[in-house]
């Protein structure tokens, strides 16, 4: 593992190490202690530990020096603050070791990660190694998957097309569980994005598309602390764009590199969509804001990312961006799905017409499943066919609205009658 360093009593080569940590801070002081103890206590040892201070106003600084004058690993690259992106590639101008990989200062990795994702890449030749990773709610304590390899890739090392299309979905677009060969990286003069949010999307996925060789290591070595949803909506809706810019960016990037072909291209449309879902969730409940980032969304997959169209007038594109919603309340549903009426991107009256007829459709589906009531009380409710038949273009949002309200009519008569639930078929 050494590759030709020479190396101290204590394991630590004096040279250039075998591994960079980059770490960007920005007012983690809560958690640093834990974060700089896991780190010191890795198996693999050949290591430096680069904190960057991304201007915290916390005390963070005072820690990471401290700690720097125990462990001669430990470097300390203060900035101003600039956002995760700018600090990540500023530890990466700084490194010095062979494998370079980036973690966050506030979750909990195992002590094998930095070991078992060098040997990997050691042993295999490979550019890039993934390990699995977990999440962990802080307000329950409850651990689950967050990244688990396809059971169809057991581990070792693969060529990007042994993916298909899978691809992105084995490669996210979390660093973290990520160890890179670092002249791989140099050679590609990739930099994360200036973004408030998504900045890691663009640097992963188009280092992991431009791989010779990935690893799998099937073991989750990452666990990401999971904090509370609605600081995380609130970050997001400041900068609602971000995810939009990456994407556009990567796909850009792609077909620039000639790779936006095959197995990339259509395991790039799952990425979009993922993010896409992601997105529209998080800004459903500002309408306006929802309309822009799906006409965003929208106008991309048709115009340049290649989407297809289907029989009914509308693209995949557009079906997926309103079938995501239906993770939402039935109200917020409404309140998302309303403003859309008469966009741009509706061409015709044919495009109107079927999308008010999904729409409709997709309204008594959520009626259905959030009420609990039977297939017969719902059809009662909204009447597909009635509602849409003959449907003109200024009246679809009419019947969308009086669907509803017949719905939420027949929710408050179930509530004072204690009218009996049964599960849909």
């Amino acid at each position: 593992m050494d590759g030709g360093r020479t190396t101290s009593s204590n394991g630590i080569s004096r040279n250039a190490p075998c591994v960079s940590v980059v770490v960007p801070v920005y007012n983690a002081a809560s958690r640093l202690d834990e974060t700089i103890s896991m780190l010191r206590k890795q198996s693999l040892v050949d290591c430096e530990l680069i904190f960057v201070d991304d201007g915290s106003v916390d005390g963070s600084d005072e820690i990471v020096l401290g700690y720097s004058e125990e462990d001669s690993r430990i470097r300390y690259l203060p900035q101003n603050h600039s956002g995760a992106g700018s600090a990540r590639n500023r530890g990466m101008d700084a490194a010095r070791g062979e494998y370079l990989i980036f973690l966050d200062a506030d979750d909990i990795y195992s002590s094998q990660i930095l070991g078992k994702l060098a040997a990997a890449l050691e042993i295999d030749g490979s550019d890039i190694a993934l390990c699995e990773m977990d999440s962990i709610d802080m307000r329950t304590g409850a651990t689950k998957p967050r990244v688990r390899f396809p059971e169809m890739y057991p581990g070792g090392a693969y060529e990007p097309s042994d993916f298909g299309s899978d691809f992105f979905k084995v490669c996210t677009n979390n660093p973290v569980n990520k160890m890179f060969r670092r002249d791989f990286l140099k050679r590609l003069g990739l930099k994360y994005q200036s973004l408030q949010n998504t900045n890691d999307l663009f640097f992963v996925c188009a280092a992991c598309s431009s791989a010779s060789r990935l690893s799998l290591v099937k073991e989750s070595l990452y666990t990401y602390r999971l904090s509370q949803g609605r600081s995380i909506q609130d970050a997001y809706l400041k900068s609602p764009f971000c995810t939009f810019i990456a994407l556009y960016t990567l796909h850009s990037w792609l077909v620039e590199q000639g790779r936006y072909q095959g197995f990339i291209s259509s395991s790039f449309k799952s990425l979009a969509m993922g993010n896409a879902n992601a997105s529209l969730r998080k800004c459903a409940p500002d309408k306006g804001l929802f309309r822009e980032v799906c006409l965003q969304f929208t106008r991309a997959m048709n115009e340049r990312w290649g989407f297809p169209g289907d029989g009914a007038g509308l693209s995949a594109a557009q079906r997926y961006a309103f079938r995501c919603m239906m993770g939402s309340s039935a109200e917020a549903l409404r309140q998302a799905l309303l403003p859309l009426a008469g966009e741009r991107f509706y061409s015709s009256k044919t495009k109107v017409e079927a999308a008010a007829r999904m729409f409709v459709q997709l309204a008594s589906s959520k009626i259905r499943r959030e009420l609990c009531v039977s297939d017969d009380c719902a059809n009662a409710v909204v009447d597909v066919e009635s509602v849409t038949k003959d449907l003109a273009i200024e009246d679809w949002s009419d019947a969308l609205d009086a669907a509803f309200e017949a719905a939420f009519a027949l929710r408050a008569n179930m509530s004072g009658a204690g009218c009996p639930k049964t599960n849909p078929s």
